[in-house]
């Protein structure tokens, strides 16, 4: 049987240390369950895993979902920014 982890975010720094606390959440979520759902639900610019990428300890067990909002803003900055800028 497999077992999903569903993580919901907006990177908004509710609380604050938001990017410290999700680097553990979600690091601690790939190491635990067999699939990691992560949704950006609305973030005002930039989805915050953009921040945090780095430090997360991927397996590909990590499957990522926009908010249509997120979705189409960050299809708007590939579009507008030169290929070797974006990163992901």
């Amino acid at each position: 049987m497999k077992i999903s982890a569903i993580i919901i975010s907006r990177n908004d720094n509710y609380g604050g240390h938001l990017n410290e606390r999700a680097i553990y959440a979600i690091n601690s979520a790939i190491n635990t369950y067999d699939e990691v759902i992560y949704i950006d639900w609305n973030s005002p610019t930039h989805s915050l895993l953009w921040d945090i990428q780095d430090n997360l300890q991927l397996k590909g067990n990590l499957k990522i979902l926009l908010s249509p909002q997120m979705l189409l803003l960050n299809l708007q900055i590939m579009i507008l920014m030169p290929k070797n800028v974006v990163k992901y």
